[in-house]
């Protein structure tokens, strides 16, 4: 991957970035070849993502189609940002400890259980890419 530092990094790690409450732009490709984007949530594991959706989304059924994939995961300031691409593995079993994962992160132990409870109900998936680019601005190696 290309890795960049700034003097506006404050010593960031790609991992210390990718473990605070940022949501990431998920790109994806439609079928008449233009991109659709979405604002998701995500758990980094130090090699994968993972994203949880439904089956139901426009998302999931482009990823379905072409499992080709890009993330943006940016800082306010814009002084640092991560992008990532790659190719989506769709998970649907043995989905539910990474999306507490993401849950937790989002929302805390106690809310990210309760909201746990409530996606078991949905036709849900797990999205999980290990990506074959990543590049970063702002953060240290």
């Amino acid at each position: 991957g290309v890795c960049s530092s700034t003097a506006y990094s404050q010593d960031k790690t790609l991992a210390g970035f990718l473990s605070e409450k940022r949501n990431a732009t998920l790109a994806t490709i439609r079928a008449d070849g233009s991109s659709q984007l979405t604002p998701v949530w995500f758990h980094w594991d130090g090699e994968q993502f993972a994203i949880s959706m439904t089956t139901e989304r426009a998302k999931y059924k482009n990823l379905a189609r072409d499992p080709r994939i890009s993330l943006c995961i940016d800082d306010v300031t814009g002084t640092a940002y991560v992008t990532a691409e790659g190719k989506a593995e769709i998970r649907d079993s043995d989905i539910w400890d990474d999306t507490r994962k993401i849950l937790v992160k989002y929302r805390g132990e106690e809310g990210g259980a309760a909201y746990l409870e409530r996606l078991k109900k949905q036709p849900r998936v797990l999205v999980v890419f290990a990506p074959t680019r990543l590049e970063t601005l702002g953060l240290a190696e």
